[in-house]
């Protein structure tokens, strides 16, 4: 177990694309950072003791400054600190945590994600579009809220395949019920949302030959494995969320087990 080091970075950037959700653009001290899709950071942007903990964020994006972007969606005291950060401002950053996917072995990257999910699979586009083909596919709920974010993903990326549950926005249906529709038996499927979606999606790995990626979210503490907190029960055994994940296959997940 390799402890990671603290640094600080300078909010350069921050964006609304939607009441509550943020996309804030930061610039590591560190420059030289190497980061695959799927790893992400523990983010501490308060110097009080609450909360006391770091953060963690997905990584939505890298630019060519050296600058990283992280997306979320306000819903606590952490998340809320952060998305009141002004530019100018330092933050402490610790990362980039965990294991990215892998390499992509598919004619073709199904990226699926469930609201916030999205996040990493942002970067894995973004990451990947000049060297495979890839589809991005977002699933909401069709609450109302949802619509502004669904409307600022279609923007940056118009091709992007949106469902709700109730139709309000985009097709109706779920992400999985979207899935069944377009995979090709030459997809890879990444995956990053709430864990019921994949509970949902082990019945198309059950008839797939390609491994489904699926990026996990959970409490986190240290961000390294030191706290055993972010645990999860796999084939082989508990395993650590944040430095033996966040990235599984998905039919290595025990989902039952505690």
């Amino acid at each position: 177990m390799q402890r990671l080091s603290d640094f600080s970075a300078t909010v350069i950037e921050k964006e609304s694309m939607a009441p509550g959700i943020w996309t804030i653009k930061l610039k590591p001290e560190k420059l030289r950072l190497r980061i695959l899709p799927g790893q992400f950071f523990m983010i501490r942007a308060w110097s009080s003791k609450d909360p006391f903990l770091f953060r963690p964020f997905a990584v939505s994006g890298k630019n060519p400054d050296g600058s990283v972007d992280i997306s979320f969606k306000v819903v606590g005291r952490g998340t809320e600190l952060l998305a009141e950060c002004e530019r100018g401002q330092k933050v402490l950053m610790r990362g980039p945590c965990g294991n990215g996917f892998p390499n992509p072995l598919g004619k073709r990257l199904v990226l699926a994600g469930g609201a916030m999910g999205i996040a990493p699979l942002l970067f894995a586009r973004h990451y990947y579009e000049n060297s495979i083909r890839t589809l991005l596919l977002l699933g909401i709920t069709g609450e109302p809220e949802w619509e502004p974010f669904s409307k600022a993903i279609l923007q940056k990326f118009p091709d992007t395949l949106l469902f709700s549950e109730n139709g309000m926005i985009g097709r109706k249906g779920t992400i999985v019920d979207g899935l069944a529709e377009i995979l090709d038996e030459n997809d890879e499927i990444w995956a990053c949302g709430p864990e019921g979606m994949f509970h949902a999606m082990g019945k198309i790995e059950e008839r797939w030959t390609l491994p489904i990626w699926v990026s996990l979210e959970r409490r986190m503490a240290c961000g390294y494995g030191g706290c055993l907190g972010c645990a999860v029960q796999t084939r082989e055994g508990p395993k650590r969320v944040c430095a033996d994940g966040p990235v599984f296959r998905l039919k290595e997940i025990l989902w039952d087990e505690p």
